[in-house]
């Protein structure tokens, strides 16, 4: 027999969710992203390596691995990532435990719900779809 989950009282105010490392952790899938573009133009790099530039965004990583870039090909080179990444990603991600459980609870109970990220919002509205929580999300801030 299972123990049955405290209920949640509904409450005013709301909830605010990072997406990485709260929600999920999509860092293999960044590493994989970086990977493929990298060995578009025939370089690559290993996880340890990588896992120094975790938490860092596109333009700086891009720059300590390629060196300095005009700004147009940073751009360029951050969009090829990212639409790699959501290749990677889309289907394939899990809620960290408890996670997605939470989010649902909490919007039932009438608890409004957002997610503020670093992250592309393309990024989070994919991850938050192939989670199933895409409608329990009211507000998304991404990089945007």
């Amino acid at each position: 027999m299972t123990a049955a989950k405290p209920a949640l009282s509904p409450a005013k105010g709301a909830v605010l969710w990072d997406l990485d490392g709260v929600l999920v952790d999509s860092t293999r899938f960044h590493y994989e992203a970086y990977c493929k573009l990298l060995a578009e133009s025939g370089r690559g790099i290993g996880f340890d390596e990588f896992r120094n530039l975790i938490g860092l965004r596109n333009e700086p990583i891009l720059r300590r691995l390629l060196g300095e870039l005009p700004p147009a090909e940073v751009e360029r080179l951050g969009v090829r990532k990212e639409e790699l990444f959501r290749e990677l990603i889309a289907g394939n991600v899990e809620a960290l435990p408890g996670a997605a459980d939470l989010v649902r609870r909490l919007r039932d109970a009438g608890v409004q719900l957002g997610i503020v990220s670093s992250t592309p919002r393309a990024n989070i509205e994919l991850i938050l779809g192939s989670l199933g929580l895409a409608g329990a999300v009211g507000i998304v801030v991404g990089a945007e």
